[in-house]
């Protein structure tokens, strides 16, 4: 509790170690601390300073406040300790002083400023304003997002000791991230040129002061690589990647992460495999006999490397790869199993599906995902370990429509019935643990995929009854999750109306939320990382920060900005050459495959089937697409662009939900009722007497035996009487 070196390398090593304070806790060590037993061994200073611990929480925390304080901006700390860990803690010291407890650290914050909480921890932690002192505090604020004040402390910290190793490099972070690259290109090649100068002059003395060197060196020649990146020269950022992994070897595959995003952004799928060839062909000590590629599946997940782009990379260049990569991906399962990580192995699982999926392999694919979906699926596990499965039932559905394609290009006859089937039994095996248990934040994961290719089924077979019974659902759901407290939910809910409105064939409002979420024409002319309008979630994210090291959560706001409503790295590109579109370009979504996107020149090469030796398409020259064009109008906050139209987005979600959550039969308007885990049943007008009620819902009852007066036409997996297994009529629940 005293002492600096164990404080850090303990809190170096166990990033949760600080979980361990809870108020509770606190009281537990000051009633330990009092025991004249406990103490009895102790120096008089000692015994001294347990008399003072003991008198109050900040004052028992003060030394590991005061040890934090010094890593956070002092000079000639030990072990380095990243800014964000050290002002989270000594942010709270502070308010531990001001009476308050030290679980008010991860709520106090959301009404003060972050210049405030700055400003009181700096003042708290009584440190030197020195030039490494600014940078520190500049460092802070760039990791929370405020690159425009960052960059006053770093120029501040350079005109106070002219130190351009330490200072050029996060200046040209900074400028970066404002979008002036060229600028930032000068900085971090001039801090380049220095380092490479100084260790060619042997100027470095220590082993550490070599290391720093080299990590400096790395940094900047990373940064390089992502300037050239951004201003569109693919080769030199590629360069200077390389330079990146060869100079420093940085933990937790850094530099390789950074070239791969280079390399999957630009659709340079050779080097890809390349790289893999590379990793595969190293081994350590460390790895458990594993290569490094096996390792870096182990180690990066959830990466869209692991699960997209090694998978297409393989199965574009030869069948041979596939098999090739397949069996790195199994070395990693096995892995994962004997170190009993469910999470790892079923996202490995999918990733491995992925291969085989990519290569066209659906006979090697579906056995896999069949295995999860119907024996391992249930509702337990972490909520990672469930998102895994959800997972297997999209390609599962995937794999099942594209043999039914097969079948039958139409998928109108019933050499594809045996197909329609599957994806049947599918779906409600995928109903029994759906949404079960979840928090709010995560409502919206648990998607039944295979009512999708349902849906599309089931209008190309003019099914309308069951076509509207799933559309109903899936509609009421997806607006639920867009209108709830979640601002998390908001992208999940549009990305699902957008396939559930194609597949019904509703082109219109389809086309519409197509059309709205993509980057208007206007705002892409404007460069760099433009911040995007969402509504911020304040639910912990898997993985993330505690609450008292985060950013304050923002106060939430009704404001849908569509334009903006999908996380950075969800750009929408083509199905067939992996490009992302431009903003200027139309692209193409099939109408019955529904996840497949193409640019117009690739949309041609699946119309003559001209394809290349191994890439090819399951798309068909007899299916149509929606034509999604580019957006040339700056959409407002809950706007949304319908027919060439702006127009509220309430008065869209209006028009939507008499479309779908109501039907019209004959004469009369009824709504579909709804159970209370989101289940329905469908029906022709409610009787006004006689009508029974279930006594858990409230809705009219399925239950054939029970509802037989009743003209009530039950779904086709009776939804209503399996959500509720003891579904009975309550007598106080007879509308007479």
């Amino acid at each position: 509790m005293t002492d600096p070196d164990i404080l850090l390398t303990w809190t170096n090593l166990f990033e949760e170690s600080l979980d361990i304070w809870t108020d509770r806790n606190i009281e537990i060590v000051s009633q330990w601390l009092r025991d004249a037993d406990a103490i009895s061994s102790l120096t008089p200073e000692q015994k001294e300073w347990t008399k003072s611990a003991t008198a109050s929480p900040a004052k028992l925390l003060e030394p590991m406040g005061r040890t934090f304080a010094k890593a956070w901006l002092g000079e000639g700390s030990r072990i380095y300790m990243t800014t964000l860990f050290c002002f989270g803690v000594v942010q709270s010291l502070p308010l531990l002083e001001g009476g308050g407890k030290w679980s008010d650290s991860e709520y106090h914050w959301q009404d003060v400023s972050l210049e405030t909480r700055i400003q009181q921890a700096a003042d708290w932690a009584n440190q030197p304003r020195t030039g490494h002192w600014l940078r520190r505090i500049g460092s802070t604020l760039l990791n929370l997002g405020e690159h425009t004040k960052a960059l006053e402390y770093f120029n501040n910290a350079f005109d106070k000791d002219g130190n351009k190793a330490e200072s050029f490099g996060r200046m040209g972070l900074c400028h970066g991230l404002n979008g002036n690259y060229e600028e930032a290109l000068r900085l971090h090649r001039e801090c380049e040129s220095l380092e490479e100068t100084r260790m060619a002059e042997g100027l470095y003395n220590t082993d550490q002061d070599v290391k720093g060197a080299k990590w400096r060196l790395y940094r900047n020649q990373a940064q390089i690589a992502e300037c050239y990146n951004r201003m569109g020269r693919i080769d030199e950022s590629i360069e200077y990647c390389r330079k990146a992994m060869d100079v420093y070897d940085a933990p937790g595959f850094e530099p390789q992460i950074a070239y791969i995003k280079v390399l999957t952004e630009n659709n340079r799928l050779p080097e890809l495999m390349k790289l893999s060839d590379e990793m595969d062909g190293r081994f350590s000590d460390a790895d458990r006999g594993n290569s490094r590629f096996v390792q870096f599946l182990l180690t990066q997940i959830p990466d869209p490397s692991i699960k997209d782009w090694f998978p297409q990379a393989a199965a574009r260049a030869d069948p041979r790869r596939t098999d090739d990569l397949a069996e790195r991906y199994r070395s990693a399962i096995q892995s994962a199993q004997d170190d009993q990580d469910s999470w790892k192995q079923f996202y490995l699982q999918n990733a491995l599906g992925n291969i085989f999926l990519a290569a066209q392999d659906y006979t090697t694919l579906i056995p896999i995902h069949e295995r999860i979906c119907f024996h391992d699926y249930k509702a337990k596990g972490s909520l990672p370990v469930r998102i895994e499965y959800i997972a297997s039932f999209k390609q599962l559905t995937r794999a099942y429509f594209i043999k039914a394609l097969e079948a039958d290009q139409t998928l109108v006859s019933e050499a594809s019935g045996l197909w329609i089937k599957k994806l049947e039994k599918l779906m409600q095996q995928q109903e029994k643990y759906q949404n079960k248990n979840v928090p709010l934040h995560m409502a919206g994961f648990d998607f039944n995929e295979p009512s999708i290719s349902l849906i599309v089924l089931y209008r190309l077979r003019n099914r309308d009854t069951e076509l509207r019974q799933l559309v109903h659902s899936l509609v009421s759901e997806c607006l639920k999750l867009l209108e709830d407290e979640e601002p998390q939910n908001d992208e999940i809910s549009i990305r699902h109306l957008q396939r559930c409105l194609l597949a019904a064939g509703d082109e219109d409002n389809a086309k519409a939320l197509w059309q709205s979420t993509r980057t208007p024409l206007l705002s892409a002319t404007i460069s760099g990382h433009l911040k995007a309008d969402r509504r911020r979630s304040s639910s912990p994210k898997i993985g993330g920060l505690s609450p008292r090291m985060s950013l304050s959560p923002n106060r939430r706001s009704k404001q849908i900005f569509l334009t903006k409503i999908f996380s950075e790295g969800n750009d929408v590109s083509c199905d067939h050459c992996l490009k992302r579109f431009e903003p200027s370009e139309t692209f193409a979504v099939c109408r019955y495959c529904i996840d497949l996107k193409f640019c117009m020149p690739c949309l041609d090469v699946i119309k003559i089937q001209k394809f290349e030796p191994g890439h090819t398409s399951v798309c068909r020259p007899s299916h149509d697409w929606l034509m999604v064009p580019p957006l040339t109008v700056n959409l407002q906050a809950n706007e949304i662009l319908v027919k060439d139209q702006v127009c509220k987005l309430e008065e869209w979600k209006s028009r939507l939900r008499k479309e779908w959550v109501q039907t019209k039969q004959g004469k009369e308007t009824t709504e579909m009722q709804e159970c209370y885990d989101g289940n329905f049943v469908v029906g022709k007008a409610v009787p006004p007497k006689g009508l029974l009620l279930c006594a858990y819902c409230s809705i009219p009852s399925a239950i054939a035996s029970k509802a037989s007066r009743l003209s009530f036409q039950p779904s086709s997996a009776d939804m209503s009487a399996r959500s509720h297994p003891t579904h009975v009529d309550s007598a106080s629940d007879i509308i007479t």
